[in-house]
Order: C-alpha cells, then structure tokens, then sequence
C-alpha cells in the first residue's frame, strides 16, 4: 500500500509549519493503524527526498492480505476526515494497494507490484 498526501507541494509553499504538523498526525495516525491492521513500515520507504529521515508526505505499507490494507486504507480515510487541520484545511490523502507479491530486501520492499502500486 502507498500512500501521499494530495495537493502536498501547495501546503508545503503555504505553510511548511502546518504541513509539518500534519505530515506528522498523518504519521501517528498511520503508525497506529499498521499495528491495528497486523502491517509494517519499511522505515526508508516513502521518505521525500531520500534521505531515510521520514520528512516526506508519503509512505508505504505492506500487509500479509490485501483486505487488511484496505481495511487499513479507509480507515486512515476516516480518520483524516475526522481531525480539525490548522489553517481550516481539508486534507485528501491519495492510497494505492495492490495485491501481488513483494520481496522484502535489506528492510526495503521490491518487485513489480510495487512498482505498480506506486503508480496507482
């Protein structure tokens, strides 16, 4: 499952404090439901510029079925609905999941499928 946040450049050059604060409920958020929904991070994986420090505004997730990411998916939908944003902002978070294989390799996810995802 891969996942950003729509419209993230725009914030980002509106209001980096903001968007900073909630990439970072954005990530609770997530980090909580992985866990509800028996999934994990690769912690490099959906890091913005490549650094491995996270300050992206997406992310991946990888499930041993796909029902749990999507399950996973709609509830972080929700969610994110639910939460009051500063600056009154209403965020949309764009989810891809698919359902083929993916190798896992030095803590990082690969294949074709998640190429795939990625696009999705």
């Amino acid at each position: 499952m891969l996942a950003d946040i729509m419209g993230s450049t725009a914030l980002w050059e509106r209001s980096p404090e903001a968007t900073a604060e909630a990439v970072a409920a954005l990530e609770g958020m997530a980090g909580t439901l992985v866990v509800a929904w028996r999934g994990a991070r690769p912690l490099e994986q959906g890091d913005g510029d490549g650094d491995g420090d996270g300050d992206g505004d997406s992310f991946v997730a990888a499930f041993g079925q796909a029902v749990d990411a999507a399950r996973f998916a709609l509830e972080l939908q929700s969610a994110i609905a639910r939460e009051t944003w500063s600056e009154g902002w209403v965020l949309s978070l764009r989810v891809g999941v698919h359902t083929g294989d993916a190798r896992l390799e030095d803590g990082l996810y690969r294949g074709e499928r998640r190429v795939v995802g990625a696009q999705l």
